[in-house]
């Protein structure tokens, strides 16, 4: 299991206290063992999604990285249409790119630039997803749901008024999204649909391997344990965990399986898996290529690297 390797690795962590957490210091997250190391970036504004080459945050904050996964490739600050917070990214090619955020922002990289996109809603939105270049889906507060199709973005009926943190589809006619008081909806084609529901901690991030496996993760207090869903195919179900924090992203990736998710723990440091990053500050988002390969973003402008050769 990939975790057990997570434990070596996290091992290697050394820091003085939790000083570097309250000084906005990245540095201190720096002593890992080899394979898994931060990258050098040229910002300290928060991070919260990473998605392939692309990374972005507060203020607006663009990131790119040649290799997202390999620590000794530095990430380069792009220049930004915006200095609203931007709180997800989703990559489809090399130029056609997509990242959302605060008062309804919505900005689109046509592989020179990144570049202001009309947007229906003035509320934040939290995540965007496509499943090509012609069909794409963000959510956010309030139950937002926005759809890209025929070169525009539109408000999509929604029936909660909840804020929705994450959405993620299977096929066009497969979707799901997730958020506060554990709601779900499902998309069935034509339709949003609210869900049963199995938890009532937020959830903040969903994903999918395939038809038949999905996670959804999250949680309310950090001194409460970590919340996991995973979906089997016809039904989602809870997993019990033995860990305490708040899980904010999840990401899987790969044939073989690659499953990833970080977060907070309860002392406020970051999380990876179950392990805590002792001096690291609060972990938001992952990107895994595969079993052996990710990138992760947190506050204070951290970026590891994660790959095993």
């Amino acid at each position: 299991m990939r975790y057990f390797i997570f434990l070596f690795i996290l091992m290697g962590l050394v820091g003085s206290s939790s000083d570097c957490q309250e000084n906005n210091d990245k540095t201190c997250c720096t002593d890992v063992a080899p394979g898994y190391e931060l990258k050098e970036t040229p910002t300290t504004k928060n991070l919260y999604s990473v998605y392939s080459h692309w990374a972005v945050g507060a203020n607006g904050t663009i990131l790119y990285s040649y290799y997202p996964c390999i620590y000794k490739d530095s990430a380069q600050i792009v220049e930004s249409p915006t200095r609203k917070d931007l709180y997800s990214v989703f990559q489809i090619s090399k130029d056609d790119a997509w990242a959302v955020g605060d008062s309804g922002v919505i900005i689109h990289w046509d592989g020179n630039n990144w570049n202001l996109f009309e947007s229906p809603i003035a509320s934040r939105l939290n995540s965007v997803y496509f499943l090509d270049s012609l069909d794409g889906w963000a959510v956010g507060d309030k139950g937002t749901i926005l759809h890209y199709k025929d070169g525009k973005w539109n408000i999509t009926g929604s029936p909660i008024q909840l804020c929705l943190r994450s959405v993620a589809f299977i096929t066009k006619d497969n979707g799901w999204a997730v958020g506060d008081s554990g709601v779900m909806l499902h998309y069935d084609g034509n339709n949003w649909k609210l869900e049963e529901r199995i938890t009532d901690k937020t959830l903040y991030s969903i994903a999918f391997k395939d038809t038949s496996e999905g996670w959804a993760v999250g949680g309310s207090d950090r001194n409460d344990y970590v919340v996991m869903l995973k979906y089997t195919g016809d039904k989602w179900e809870i997993k019990e965990t033995d860990w305490k924090g708040i899980l904010y992203s999840v990401s899987v990736g790969g044939k073989f399986s690659g499953l990833g998710y970080v977060g907070e723990g309860e002392n406020g440091e970051g999380l990876i898996g179950n392990e805590t990053c002792r001096d690291c500050p609060k972990l938001n988002g992952i990107f895994v290529a595969d079993r052996w390969s990710e990138a992760i973003v947190g506050d204070n402008g951290v970026y590891l690297g994660f790959l095993i050769k």
